[in-house]
């Protein structure tokens, strides 16, 4: 039998979120920068996370940051609408370090694209068990 990673997903509701949209992506890459500085802010203020909303983009619809006070927590929302679902897909990782979390992050807003290893093997489904506890 193959053991399921669970992933903590508390991390993704804190006191505080901070909203930063996007307007389209890729995004420049000397733009960048000022995006990793929410993983700053994040790390900083332990009661933050930080969401970036794409507002341009069909693939996903926002990007949550958060700190779990030893890593880094990711979680990518995508629309699912097409395929009749009732809630969207969420992936999540909440055991990144830094440098894979700025991966990630210039992964989706400069490269525009979330077929990387890091994504496709490391973050795990988690909207099933949000959406659960909801229903």
């Amino acid at each position: 039998m193959i053991e399921r990673k669970r992933t903590d997903w508390s991390y993704r509701t804190k006191m505080f979120n901070m909203k930063v949209a996007v307007k389209a992506i890729p995004i420049s890459a000397d733009d960048f920068p000022k995006y990793c500085r929410l993983l700053e802010t994040v790390h900083q203020k332990q009661d933050f996370t930080a969401s970036i909303v794409m507002e341009g983009s069909e693939d996903y619809n926002q990007i949550l940051l958060s700190y779990t006070g030893d890593a880094f927590y990711l979680e990518i929302t995508y629309p699912m609408d097409d395929f009749g679902w009732d809630h969207p897909l969420i992936l999540a990782n909440d055991s990144l370090t830094l440098a894979e979390a700025e991966e990630v992050l210039r992964s989706l807003l400069v490269d525009g694209t979330d077929q990387t290893e890091i994504i496709t093997n490391h973050f795990h489904e988690i909207s099933s068990s949000i959406y659960e506890e909801k229903n």
